[in-house]
């Protein structure tokens, strides 16, 4: 209780959550593993490693659950081989070299050093499914998030991260400069070899993915794991008025609903975003994300189009908290009134248009789209 807000492991999590506390996920900046396993060259296949030493930094972490996973794709059980904590990354791979251990799972710039001294690379679990794993989590104590004043200054936070979050994807610059400066690393090549190996790694949205931590869950140490179950974290839920978020299941029962009773004026701008009219960008909508429906979504473009009627005059707070989740989550959130849809509709193709034609959407009109009326 000493901190509201703590970064920290899926697993930690779930342990502390097993063991009846309330803390609870709200976001995961790096929801896979990272940590890939090198082996000696006459190690060919995962299979080989039945009787074999895997080295780690120490249990419990992620290179502990990254040689579990290893372990899992390959069909070997964690009893047929000998964990070695190491201590660190460098002593991991210091034990590899040394022949202490047979395979150890290393991050960059590490394991490009492995690759350098001839060892070869048997797993990367970033590219499976084994990889996606809440490698990197955000943790709040639930009771703290019922109050709506707690609830906005950890919308604000992830907010914060998430466009962090983004520079480290997509500038080089500025990624090496803090590497630079918090690793102590100076050699231009492996800070570069850095920022090209996580970019990919990190996330386009904050949203904790269940699949993750049902992947964790798996190897959290408890005697309650196996049996309980992973549902969305309850954080940042509703509207400000306290509620707890929707389950999946109804989320997507209300959604189908609501593409089966669309309103006229929905269903007009849908004739035409639909079968990727605009840019080639698919749109899909009434789509859940978090705990609201929106009107039409772009993943890929992480886009979101919102309708408004003349009801949501009256709605400003809670638009506003919405539109707060839903940057948080890695959206560019655009709003347009209904009679706009209706009246002028060229116009606001035209600002889809260069919304999904550029990568970075000014928010210079703070998500109100054409709200300012044109």
């Amino acid at each position: 209780g000493e901190f509201p807000i703590g970064y920290t492991g899926g697993g930690a999590i779930i342990s502390s959550r097993l063991g009846g506390s309330d803390l609870i996920a709200i976001a995961s900046p790096l929801q896979v593993l990272t940590i890939d396993g090198w082996a000696r060259p006459e190690i060919k296949s995962i299979a080989d490693l039945r009787g074999k030493r895997v080295g780690v930094t120490r249990f419990g972490a992620s290179s502990y659950f990254a040689g579990l996973s290893m372990l899992e794709s390959g069909g070997v059980k964690p009893n047929e081989v000998t964990f070695i904590q190491n201590g660190g990354v460098g002593e991991s791979l210091a034990a590899l070299m040394g022949g202490r251990v047979d395979v150890c799972m290393i991050g960059y710039p590490y394991g490009l050093r492995a690759k350098n001294a001839g060892f070869q690379l048997l797993f990367r679990p970033s590219t499976t499914e084994y990889g996606l794993f809440p490698t990197a989590a955000i943790a709040a104590r639930d009771s703290w998030l019922k109050d709506a004043r707690n609830r906005k200054v950890a919308v604000d936070f992830l907010r914060a991260l998430g466009e962090g979050v983004l520079l480290a994807r997509e500038n080089a610059a500025v990624t090496k400069k803090a590497l630079r400066r918090f690793t102590r690393v100076n050699d231009d090549a492996d800070l570069q070899g850095s920022f090209e190996f996580y970019k990919d790694a990190f996330p386009r949205t904050l949203r904790v993915e269940e699949k993750a931590m049902a992947n964790a869950q798996k190897f959290v140490d408890h005697p309650k794991a196996k049996g309980a179950d992973v549902e969305p974290s309850p954080a940042l839920r509703g509207r400000g008025q306290g509620e707890g978020m929707p389950s999946s299941q109804k989320l997507r029962n209300r959604a189908r609903k609501l593409r089966q009773e669309q309103t006229d004026v929905e269903r007009k701008l849908w004739l035409r975003l639909r079968d990727r009219q605009l840019c080639g960008a698919k749109f899909r909508r009434q789509h859940p994300v978090g705990p609201y429906i929106v009107d039409f979504c772009c993943p890929d473009r992480g886009l979101l189009i919102e309708l408004d009627g003349g009801q949501h005059a009256e709605q400003t707070a809670a638009d506003q908290v919405r539109t707060r989740f839903l940057e948080a989550d890695g959206y560019h959130v655009v709003r347009f009134w209904n009679h706009q849809v209706l009246e002028q509709m060229d116009a606001i193709l035209e600002e889809i248009v260069r919304l999904l034609s550029d990568p970075h959407p000014s928010l210079s009109l703070k998500g109100r789209g054409l709200k300012k009326e044109v």
